[in-house]
């Protein structure tokens, strides 16, 4: 998957091997903002392992969700 997340408003979720901080960072310098919970804004849940409730929350506004190992595939320099 390759998709450009530019613009995009990304939560994360889940315990992960990589730092949360790390990832936010990488997210940031490809041009997306973060959020910290699920809102009207939110466009992208990025996912590790035993996710909590943003999960649902993302289910239920249909916010398009992937892996933790996809996002870092997708901000691979």
């Amino acid at each position: 998957m390759r998709f450009n997340i530019k613009n995009e408003v990304v939560c994360f979720t889940g315990k992960s091997k990589y730092t949360r901080v790390n990832m936010q960072k990488l997210a940031i310098k490809h041009g997306a903002m973060i959020s910290n919970n699920i809102t009207n804004k939110t466009t992208l849940l990025v996912m590790g392992e035993r996710p909590g409730s943003k999960l649902d929350r993302a289910y239920q506004r249909e916010i398009p969700i992937i892996m933790d190992d996809e996002f870092l595939q997708i901000v691979d320099d």
